[in-house]
């Protein structure tokens, strides 16, 4: 693979050298042929995964804060659902979203398995 596997935040890249660029476009346009391949500009972003893949909506103090992490590849395109959902862990302390897998301690032990 041309793009480099990050294993630590720290470590990660923020640029890219104008081969990677071309071969990012190149990919790009053998899926779209008619698409010019070479980006009008372009950034470098983290991804938030869990080592599951699934990711961890819960609540920690008591119910008194609302976590949510670890949602890339599915947080945006499903944002509506995971705003109604954490807005019902904040005000009710429970949501008919929730799933025991992803939970704090399912991560912990193992359970959260895709």
């Amino acid at each position: 693979m041309i793009l480099p596997e990050v294993g630590d935040y720290v470590d990660r890249f923020t640029e890219l050298t104008p081969e990677q660029l071309r071969w990012i476009g190149e990919q790009a346009q053998r899926i779209i042929p008619d698409l010019v391949p070479d980006p009008v500009r372009w950034s470098v972003h983290p991804d938030s995964q869990t080592a599951a893949r699934l990711p961890i909506v819960d609540t920690i103090a008591d119910g008194a804060i609302v976590i949510a992490t670890g949602m890339s590849g599915n947080g945006f395109k499903f944002s509506p659902v995971w705003g109604e959902a954490l807005a019902q862990l904040a005000v009710d302390g429970r949501s008919d979203w929730q799933n025991p897998l992803f939970s704090i301690a399912a991560h912990r032990e193992g359970r959260a398995i895709a």
